[in-house]
């Protein structure tokens, strides 16, 4: 890291103190928690749109990461807690996306659910576009944007409030 940054190895030291402190900043500057934490203080009333902001943001942050997140995933499965214990706490972003996931359900625009378990979902969907599905050779993802488009769709059909009983339901009944 010093020498990228052109600079001695104490002045990174004097700077962050240590490797902890180091990637504290790292992440940060480099995760999308400050864009979702904004949306989910102040959304839009337009959730496909909030969603879609979030997603491409996330998006992008992968792409802009993804010669680090294969390491992240090595780190963790070798055991070490660096990053685990850095990026636990109460600003995570998949904690924002439920704050704002929870604001939708008490507005009555989602199915009354554990909006921990939906923002799960949808980042089980957004890690597989961004990230897992190139590690696992699957074709590339369509643009940002598209992506972030057919990832809310595919995840508010199942998530978005129903107004009518869908016509299996219907013919169920006797």
């Amino acid at each position: 890291i010093a020498e990228a940054a052109g600079v001695g190895s104490a002045t990174v030291y004097r700077h962050f103190g240590d490797k902890r402190s180091l990637t504290e900043a790292y992440l940060a500057a480099s995760t999308p928690r400050q864009v979702v934490w904004s949306i989910a203080r102040e959304p839009s009333m337009d959730l496909r749109a909030d969603l879609e902001h979030i997603v491409r943001t996330i998006l992008e942050r992968m792409e802009a990461q993804r010669d680090i997140l294969p390491l992240a995933l090595i780190e963790r499965l070798r055991g070490s807690t660096l990053l685990g214990d850095v990026m636990h706490g109460p600003h995570r972003t998949i904690h924002g996306v439920a704050a704002l996931l929870r604001g939708y359900i008490e507005r009555g625009e989602l199915e009354a659910q554990d909006p921990e378990l939906l923002a799960r979902a949808l980042q089980g969907m957004i890690v597989t576009f961004g990230f897992l599905g190139t590690m696992l050779g699957l074709p590339p993802a369509p643009p940002h944007e598209a992506t972030a488009r057919l990832i809310v769709g595919i995840f508010l059909d199942g998530a978005r409030r129903k107004t009518e009983p869908s016509s299996a339901v219907q013919r169920s009944q006797p």
